[in-house]
């Protein structure tokens, strides 16, 4: 085993129970793929469509969609879905567990991110 194993096996670098920094923790991740359910909410906001599902376990689970069109970049994007998550934990802290679906608009990219996150949060708010 190298030196790359062992530092994996002290439960640092890429393991399951390594966190990164503003990402979605594993068991709050919401798969993107795969079955299909109806939504019994959905939020469309000037810079977000927000789908909200019944759960499909004990805790609250997020997906966020940012594409291309949103920005060019990848780093650009990551850095909005990271903002996104920290907004969308923080928010919902306390609430009944759902499935919440996250799906950035074309021109969410363009304004200023105090607006986006606000309107993410009157968007959130208002589920039911």
């Amino acid at each position: 085993m190298g030196a790359e194993g062992a530092h994996c096996a002290e439960g640092k670098g890429t393991s399951p129970s390594h966190s990164v920094a503003g990402m979605i923790p594993r068991a709050e991740r919401l798969p993107v793929r795969g079955e299909r359910r109806k939504p019994f909410h959905i939020s469309r906001t000037q810079y977000f469509t927000v789908k909200v599902f019944p759960p499909g376990s004990t805790k609250t689970r997020f997906a966020i969609l940012v594409g291309k069109s949103v920005f060019r970049e990848a780093t650009k994007r990551n850095r909005l879905k990271r903002v996104l998550a920290k907004t969308m934990r923080a928010v919902h802290v306390g609430r009944s567990p759902v499935d919440i679906l996250v799906i950035a608009l074309p021109h969410s990219g363009k304004d200023s991110e105090t607006e986006i996150l606000g309107e993410l949060t009157r968007a959130l708010r208002a589920i039911p």
